[in-house]
């Protein structure tokens, strides 16, 4: 019998050794269900996802995003297996068991350890236990960053072998195509493959750039489509800064993390001198060991991937005041940055210390993680730790309260809102979750006002037009409720709720034939609109167009069976039928 190579072995010893370590971090997260920060949007309420629409979802924008990948990736879970979180977090899971492996790998390739494979494996397994990791595996959203990391390592193996065999270069531009289509932060690959020729050749010629133009040419489509996405670029007093924040943030925190937090607006602002003082003493360090160590290019190589990886979200040019850094964006640059370390480490240490000192951190990160995941148990947890860790988040006073206002606490609920508001005057989104407050409570002028003044500090907030046109027509005022969703309409043609809160709006007129033209269109933006369909209906009814009312009734109650205003209207139109 022939004997499996010692490779072969170690392999699997790696792949399960790491699936293991993964899965006693992560398991918690396989009895949570989905949260309400972006699950919702993304996922949970979005209809192409759902309805598994391949065309649609290869064309569509969700949460001013370009994500295909990402939302095929939703869309067939849920065919498959339906809106289960249990799947949708284990597939989180299985994509860092995968990711950390490819970790390991591409180590293993970039710098010849195969016989210090170890060094490789810990290395990785420091990469799949560090508490900065938590949010992009625990959080079902954030399947952008396992997904899009996923295919990121594969591009680059494969463009190292491609060395060998020219089909393998091939191979790296569709996975770096996948990569760009699953989130946008891939787009700095070109300029990493780049940074590993120099590692492995010690020079860049003009031959090597020349064979970089496919990944460049990707890179440029996708950051065309980012900033037509993201139009609005917001210049704040001090945002000069953020780059250097975000370095402080991430140099400090991957050492010793601390306080870590699904947002961090309360510290916002010059980073505290300890954080500075240990970011500095990382840097020097560092830099001091490289010069004088044996591995000089490895560690510079390490720094030159965590920069490179990390320009795509330092806010050097702030979009929609978006944080200048999170614990998600880690994701890949922590590589880079843990390669600078390991061997640094390995510098001042005999290989055997070094080995001790990085299980004792991978395990000491391990429990640490593991404690991290239970906040992604609820939206109560998750916002609970924002104002515990950080009682002046304005975000997290905002979805506090929000919690409490939906599950019928409205007083305390409207007092973290008014509490966010006094930290953040100009909080577009307090203001037009204020309004839905006061919307629901029936105090319709104050929720008008409120969502006026969210979309008067944000003119892209939709959500607050959409609140605006609702209450308009709440307080008998239909024609503003008309030129309020027109106006909707205009600025997001294929949105079919404006089209269908424009319908309701015109049959409370009596105007049936506008109010069906609207309906109409709803059903042809969302087939599986239930409501969509038994609106169309009472329309239909309404101009004597009974056949057609029966159609829609029956569509609807057959996508619905729970939907009663559906079923009392087709047992009506049916005993009308009958008589």
């Amino acid at each position: 019998m022939e004997r499996i190579p010692a490779q072969v072995h170690r392999t699997y010893l790696v792949i399960l050794s790491l699936a293991a370590f993964i899965f006693l971090i992560y398991f918690p997260t396989l009895h949570f269900g989905f949260v309400s920060y972006d699950d919702p949007e993304i996922l949970l309420n979005n209809n192409f996802v759902q309805n598994f629409q391949i065309k649609t979802l290869l064309t569509s924008v969700v949460a001013r995003d370009y994500i295909p990948v990402t939302l095929l990736s939703f869309s067939l879970e849920n065919f498959f297996f339906g809106l289960s979180p249990f799947v949708f977090h284990l597939n989180n899971v299985i994509l860092h068991i995968l990711n950390s492996f490819l970790v390991y790998i591409l180590l293993r390739k970039l710098f010849d350890l195969e016989k210090n494979w170890l060094i490789a494996f810990l290395m990785s397994a420091v990469f799949a236990a560090h508490p900065l990791r938590v949010e992009s595996v625990a959080w079902v959203t954030e399947r952008k960053d396992v997904l899009f990391t996923f295919f990121y390592l594969l591009a680059i193996i494969f463009y190292l072998k491609s060395e060998t065999k020219k089909y393998w270069l091939r191979l790296s531009v569709l996975a770096f195509l996948l990569a760009l289509f699953s989130k946008f932060m891939a787009v700095s690959l070109p300029f990493v493959l780049l940074a590993t020729d120099w590692l492995r050749s010690g020079k860049i010629t003009s031959k090597i750039i020349k064979n970089k133009r496919p990944y460049l040419g990707l890179s440029a489509l996708a950051a065309a489509i980012q900033i037509t996405l993201h139009e609005s670029v917001t210049i704040e007093s001090g945002s000069w800064l953020n780059p250097i924040w975000s370095l402080v943030f991430y140099l400090s925190n991957s050492v010793y993390p601390s306080k870590l937090s699904i947002t961090y607006d309360a510290i916002m602002g010059p980073p505290a001198w300890p954080l500075i003082a240990s970011a500095v003493f990382i840097v020097v360090c560092t830099i001091w060991i490289a010069s004088h160590s044996l591995y000089k290019r490895e560690i510079f190589f390490g720094l030159i991937f965590f920069l490179i990886t990390l320009v795509p979200v330092l806010q050097i040019v702030p979009f929609d005041n978006s944080s200048p850094f999170s614990d998600r964006y880690f994701y890949v640059p922590g590589i880079g940055l843990f390669v600078a370390i390991a061997f640094c480490v390995l510098s001042v240490f005999k290989k055997s210390a070094t080995q001790l000192i990085m299980v004792t951190f991978a395990v000491a990160l391990g429990f640490v993680a593991h404690e991290r995941t239970f906040v992604w148990a609820s939206d109560d947890s998750l916002w609970g730790d924002v104002v515990n860790k950080y009682p002046l988040s304005h975000s997290g006073l905002l979805n506090k309260g929000i919690l409490l206002a939906n599950a019928g606490n409205g007083a305390a609920g409207e007092k973290f809102m008014l509490q966010a508001l006094q930290i953040k005057p100009n909080y577009d989104a307090a203001y037009g979750e204020l309004g839905n407050y006061y919307g629901s409570i029936k105090k319709y002028p104050e929720a008008f006002d409120n969502c006026k003044r969210a979309y008067e500090l944000n003119p892209r907030n939709f959500v607050s037009l959409f609140c605006m046109g609702q209450i308009s027509r709440m307080m008998g005022h239909y024609q503003a409720s008309i030129e309020i969703f027109n106006r909707m309409i205009q600025k997001i043609p294929n949105n079919y709720l404006a089209y269908y809160n424009l319908g309701v709006t015109y049959f409370e007129m009596n105007m049936w034939r506008e109010g069906t033209e609207e309906f109409k269109k709803v059903v042809e933006l969302n087939d599986s609109y239930a409501d969509g369909h038994n609106n169309l209906g009472v329309g239909y009814y309404h101009l004597r167009a009974y056949d057609k009312a029966l159609t829609e009734f029956n569509r609807a109650v057959q996508l619905d069976p729970k939907l009663e205003s559906a079923r009392l209207n087709l047992a009506s139109i049916r005993a009308r039928s009958e008589n």
